[in-house]
């Protein structure tokens, strides 16, 4: 398991996090066998019979649970996450410099950058923000020194009923599907 770790993330950071680093390793190996296993006998093909058509829908809870598992390493007891982990999401340092997203603050920053990139009535939505560790798969391995990236999100709640946000035209934004931190089901709305 250890040289597969280290070949994945070089071994600086396997020694630093054995469990991320086998991870790392063994779910793209998994992912592979999966999705490229011969299907001779129609095994993914009976994997739906006896299913309803069409099958019924999840509710927004159950959705963002899914998309939630799928998406995000969610802090807990058992494996605390740091906020320098690639894919953190966490709340904005205290100490953060919002001149550098070229707004004086967190009003500005939502009233200015968001407001312009997603249509929203600031009125009925009060959007918290969330800083999310981006940075480049070579500077993983590389253990590269430098600055720590971060993108900022602003954290909606979901719409009731069907509609979901939409993005202003010619906007530069993203929505994310929808996701469950803990305080109800919301989408993260990035801007570049």
């Amino acid at each position: 398991m250890k040289r597969l770790a280290v070949e994945a993330v070089g071994h600086a950071n396997a020694a630093d996090d054995p469990r991320a680093s086998i991870q790392a390793a063994l779910l793209p190996l998994l992912q592979d066998r999966l999705q490229n296993a011969p299907d001779e006998g129609g095994e993914w093909v009976r994997s739906f019979e006896g299913a309803t058509e069409p099958p019924p829908a999840l509710s927004k809870t159950q959705v963002g649970l899914l998309n939630t598992k799928l998406h995000v390493t969610r802090q807990d007891t058992a494996r605390p996450i740091s906020p320098l982990a690639w894919g953190a999401v966490c709340e904005p340092e205290p100490g953060i410099d919002w001149s550098e997203f070229g707004v004086a603050d967190e009003a500005t920053f939502v009233s200015e950058i968001v407001a312009k990139k997603v249509r929203i009535d600031l009125k009925n939505y009060a959007p918290g923000i969330a800083q999310i560790r981006i940075g480049a798969a070579c500077d993983y391995a590389q253990k590269a020194t430098g600055p720590i990236p971060y993108a900022l999100a602003a954290l909606l709640p979901v719409k009731d009923g069907d509609r979901t946000h939409e993005l202003q035209p010619k906007s530069t934004g993203w929505l994310s599907p929808e996701l469950d931190f803990g305080s109800g089901i919301v989408q993260a709305l990035r801007g570049s």
